[in-house]
């Protein structure tokens, strides 16, 4: 059933499978809509790979090995791995953390700027004990 209100508006009444009656009301468009322009492409070269940034891969296993040393001390889950404490804090050590956290954004798909977020932080902690539980020295 159709029912013309007159100027603009055009009112249906549409029946539906269930029974009911829903109400359409179709209005001629006072406005419109801007049309869509499309971004300008960027040459990958342009854009900054912010994971190759070496401050932010000395920032991330800097605070990873501040970690190491903390969950060493302080929980029980890595009491084991007092063994590796002396080696952890040296130069050799946050070597050897930088690059277990560079097999984890190799192997676990994720990025340097992800690594300190709540998904991938207990993640990194559970791969660092177990690497470091195999650490023969």
């Amino acid at each position: 059933m159709n029912q013309n209100d007159g100027e603009d508006n055009t009112i249906t009444y549409i029946k539906n499978p269930d029974g009911t009656t829903s109400l359409s009301i179709n209005r001629l468009r006072k406005y419109f809509p801007v049309p869509y322009v499309p971004p300008v492409p960027i040459a990958g070269d342009d854009i900054p790979d912010i994971g190759r940034d070496p401050e932010l891969r000395k920032t991330i296993t800097l605070f990873y090995q501040a970690k190491i040393i903390k969950w060493i001390t302080s929980y029980k889950d890595f009491s084991h791995l007092k063994k590796c404490l002396k080696f952890i804090k040296t130069k050799e050590g946050l070597f050897y953390v930088y690059h277990l956290l560079s097999d984890y954004v190799e192997n676990g798909q994720a990025n340097w700027y992800d690594l300190r977020d709540f998904v991938n932080y207990p993640n990194i902690k559970e791969f660092l004990r177990y690497k470091l539980s195999n650490i023969k020295l």
